[in-house]
């Protein structure tokens, strides 16, 4: 998973969205959400890769823990409803 991560976001995000802090938000929650749809429409990598660079830093982040992450995507599932 920590390969297709890094390819997906690059090193640096995949490396840094471990710093985002554990505790989530509802709208915090429900930005990740947004972020994921985005991502889901896109069915192939290349452009997948292009949505994420347009994305601001902190969003790449955020959806790079999310899916990094099965605990903090549990809380933001659940926080998010």
């Amino acid at each position: 998973m920590e390969r297709e991560l890094t390819a997906l976001f690059g090193p640096v995000v995949a490396s840094e969205c471990w710093s985002i802090p554990t505790a989530v938000g509802a709208g915090q929650a429900r930005k990740v959400g947004k972020l994921a749809r985005m991502l889901i429409k896109v069915n192939d990598s290349q452009r997948q890769r292009a949505v994420i660079e347009a994305m601001p830093w902190n969003d790449q982040l955020l959806l790079c823990r999310w899916l990094a992450d099965k605990n903090y995507a549990g809380d933001c599932i659940c926080k998010g409803k």
